[in-house]
């Protein structure tokens, strides 16, 4: 009787020996590494191994990931720099141009990096308002060292009405290279001109003051 009981454990041992061998669960040989992730600077690789059982259904796929370098310097695009400041209006009064830039160098395409789109350029109207009527009779003799003589030579206004913020000369070059900036963008009133240059410098001078 106990050598039945001794051979029948025996018995249910060799099956799960068995049992064990047959399930054959274990992990796969490692892949190849797979190529940089990038063409250009940092990437990773990858490769893979997965855990096979007798139940496909209950795989496991464990990644190794690695970090690679490849030697070749990424593009780099453009990007456009601030607007510069306007430049001076083509005209004093009467309607004008005037242009301003920007430079493709924030930063500087490199490596075959695309360039900025669109224009480096920008156009606006200035100093619309209309000019003062020639006098219907000039002469020139009534100029002299009391007068400033207009750029266009046809006319001659009083000294004392150059640079007084407002026009006389039909080209309007009595307000023409004066302190307050006289070239001003679709403003309505030369006064605010004068203004907005004033309140641009009080910083700088404050800080002049302050630090000084």
């Amino acid at each position: 009787m106990q050598f039945c009981q001794y051979g029948l454990q025996v018995f249910i041992f060799l099956l799960e020996v068995i049992e064990v061998f047959a399930t054959k669960e274990q992990w796969t040989k490692w892949s190849s590494w797979s190529q940089c992730s990038v063409t250009c600077g940092y990437g990773v690789m990858k490769r893979r191994r997965v855990w096979e059982t007798n139940n496909n259904d209950n795989q496991i796929t464990y990644e190794d990931i690695l970090e690679c370098y490849t030697e070749k310097s990424c593009p780099i695009d453009g990007r456009w720099s601030f607007w510069g400041p306007w430049n001076s209006c083509t005209k004093y009064c009467g309607g004008g141009n005037r242009t301003r830039y920007r430079e493709c160098n924030n930063p500087t395409p490199q490596f075959d990096g695309k360039y900025c789109e669109g224009k480096n350029f920008e156009d606006a109207e200035c100093n619309k308002w209309e000019c003062p009527q020639l006098p219907p009779n000039f002469n020139i003799s009534q100029c002299n060292d009391t007068t400033f003589m207009c750029y266009n030579k046809l006319q001659c206004v009083p000294k004392h009405d150059k640079c007084d913020d407002s026009l006389q000369c039909h080209d309007g070059s009595d307000e023409a290279d004066c302190d307050y900036f006289f070239d001003a963008l679709n403003s309505a009133s030369t006064h605010e001109t004068r203004w907005s240059a004033y309140v641009m410098l009080l910083p700088g001078l404050f800080y002049i003051w302050f630090y000084l």
